[in-house]
C-alpha cells in the first residue's frame, strides 16, 4: 500500500481505494456461492486487514514527518 502526504497528513493512493473497493464487490458478488456466515467473515477480514494497513501508513507518514 502506499500513502500520499496531503496537508501534512498521510492518506491511501486513489489506486489502494480501488483496489480495496473491488475486494469487496467480489466479495459480494451474488454468484459467489458460499454460505451466507463465511461470506460475513470474509468480509469482516478484509475490512479489518484494510483498516489496520491504512492506520499504520498513516501513523507512519506522522512519525516519519515528525522525524524531519
Amino acid at each position: 500500500m502506499s500513502i500520499i502526504k496531503q496537508s501534512g497528513e498521510g492518506i491511501p493512493h486513489e489506486k489502494s481505494v480501488t483496489k480495496f473497493k473491488g475486494k469487496l464487490k467480489e466479495l459480494c458478488c451474488r454468484s459467489w456461492s458460499m454460505p451466507m456466515d463465511y461470506r460475513i467473515q470474509r468480509y469482516n477480514q478484509t475490512i479489518r486487514g484494510w483498516l489496520t494497513t491504512s492506520e499504520l501508513a498513516i501513523l507512519m507518514s506522522i512519525t516519519h514527518q515528525g522525524r524531519q
